[in-house]
């Protein structure tokens, strides 16, 4: 992310807690990943500023009860697991800011910027906090989490790019889908 007085690193990893619909060790048993409907939720922080800190993550709620909600890809990333950490050849050491997303159990969580019902990461206010006017985004899976990621930094205002080499997808159709729905939304795809 560029534009401000040094390039900005922020790496955000899905980190849903063992309730929510992508986890089958729900106490109540397995719940299924498609269509369920959400209920009012809680504010909880979805952000670690890194040493130094330099702004804190106002994360405001913004639930939307009843809102219909449609996962992917059983279950992944739990919270407390291996399969939720960083790569350990992705030095977090040298982020400026981490975003947690999927924290809360009742909206799925794609873009580093917002859930799915509307609750904020605080990562567009670090950014422009920070004045960055550009960003980059880069990892998995091009169609879904990139591609929310991206959308949404071009609705928040930021000059997008999504560097595809960088980037890794679910299945061959959806990354073209994907591609196509974010150049239409004004991403720039490298």
């Amino acid at each position: 992310m560029t534009g401000g007085a040094s390039p900005c690193r922020c790496p955000a990893r899905t980190c849903p807690p063992r309730d929510h619909p992508a986890s089958d060790q729900r106490a109540d048993g397995p719940r299924p990943l498609a269509c369920a409907l959400s209920s009012p939720r809680t504010s909880t922080p979805t952000s670690t500023v890194r040493s130094p800190p330099r702004w804190t993550c106002p994360c405001s709620p913004w639930p939307r009860p009843g809102r219909a909600r449609c996962g992917f890809g059983g279950v992944h990333c739990v919270e407390g697991t291996p399969g939720a950490e960083f790569h350990p050849g992705l030095y977090t050491r040298f982020a400026d800011l981490i975003i947690r997303k999927g924290v809360h159990p009742e909206y799925d969580s794609y873009s580093g910027f917002a859930d799915d019902g509307g609750g904020l990461t605080g990562l567009a206010g670090y950014l422009k906090a920070n004045g960055i006017e550009a960003v980059d985004v880069v990892g998995i899976a091009t169609d879904y989490c990139v591609k929310a990621t991206a959308i949404d930094a071009v609705k928040a205002g930021f000059r997008t790019r999504v560097l595809a080499h960088a980037c890794a997808g679910v299945a061959k159709a959806t990354i073209t889908a994907a591609l196509a729905e974010m150049a239409a939304a004004g991403v720039t795809i490298v």
